[in-house]
């Protein structure tokens, strides 16, 4: 009775039918994926003869061989032993074997790199790509500076040729620093200095503009002298004719809209355009200037944001 319940209280399991060496682990599968990774790598090792830079190895290993170790010991001379090696070991399996079975000297120089890239066969490829992408940052990064460079000396009335050779260096035959190029060969005054400097030529263009014809009487050109020497224009810009004109330029140049300007000093008469004529051609340098470093700069940043090949 008391064996009955002995049995009752502990049931034996059941062993399992399948055997331990036959359960998959993570070690195992490691194992296969390399193996055959190494055997995809080994096939056709010998398909091409050697190139010009295996030439180069093979010489090195024959230096070693002499005992001279002095050349070619540059970074990958850990490789060129290991191809040593190779090189060694199937000259001595050649000796044992039939030419059928026989190891191609171009197999075992590429043993050593095939079984060192069997591993991760893409390794090299995604290592490539990562610094061709930081090539590519950097370039892009180095072209951001060097427009915000350019961008701040721009500023100034004085040349600043040497700064547009300089980002030249790094974009060569860049169509728009080639236009900047005679631009910033002669600079030109900033907004502010310009704006600083209309008033006054305004004020010049007002009295051209009521100097008398050559058939005017004497009173006529006296009040012409007089208006030279004290002179009085209506500076509304609602205000019609040659004074309203340089009223709302005026207006436009002290708000920074060179644009506005230029264009409404080209509605003038010959003789009060004639006297903005300078400030009119600094004016268009400075706004072919600014647009030109606008767009280089545009271009810089976005190239910095999203560098050229990126995915």
């Amino acid at each position: 009775m008391s064996v009955q319940q002995t049995a009752l209280m502990d049931p034996v399991e059941p062993s399992s039918t399948v055997p331990s060496f036959l359960t998959p682990s993570r070690t195992s599968l490691l194992v296969l994926t390399l193996a055959m990774s190494l055997f995809v790598r080994l096939q056709g090792l010998s398909v091409n003869g050697f190139t010009q830079d295996e030439v180069a190895k093979l010489h090195a290993i024959q230096a070693y061989r002499q005992g001279d170790f002095s050349a070619n010991a540059e970074h990958p001379m850990l490789m060129k032993l290991a191809m040593w090696g190779s090189l060694a070991a199937a000259d001595r399996w050649n000796t044992y074997v039939p030419d059928s079975l026989a190891v191609a000297p171009e197999t075992a120089l590429r043993l050593p790199n095939a079984v060192a890239g069997a591993p991760d066969a893409g390794l090299g490829d995604r290592v490539a790509r990562l610094e061709t992408a930081s090539a590519r940052v950097s370039d892009a990064a180095a072209q951001a500076l060097a427009a915000a460079t350019l961008s701040t000396a721009a500023q100034g009335p004085a040349p600043f040729d040497q700064d547009v050779a300089a980002y030249a260096r790094l974009v060569p035959g860049d169509p728009e620093l080639a236009a900047l190029s005679p631009l910033a060969a002669h600079g030109a005054p900033s907004r502010a200095a310009l704006a600083a400097a209309f008033p006054d030529l305004a004020s010049a263009a007002a009295a051209a503009s009521r100097a008398p014809g050559k058939d005017a009487g004497y009173l006529a050109h006296f009040w012409a002298v007089l208006g030279r020497v004290v002179i009085v224009r209506n500076v509304d810009p609602g205000a019609g004719g040659v004074d309203g004109i340089l009223a709302r330029a005026q207006g436009a140049a002290s708000s920074g809209d060179l644009e506005a300007a230029v264009r409404l000093i080209g509605d003038l008469p010959p003789d009060a355009r004639d006297v903005l004529a300078d400030w009119r051609a600094a004016a268009q340098r400075r706004i072919a200037i600014d647009q030109l470093i606008g767009r280089l700069r545009a271009r810089a940043l976005a190239g910095l944001a999203h560098p050229p090949g990126a995915s």
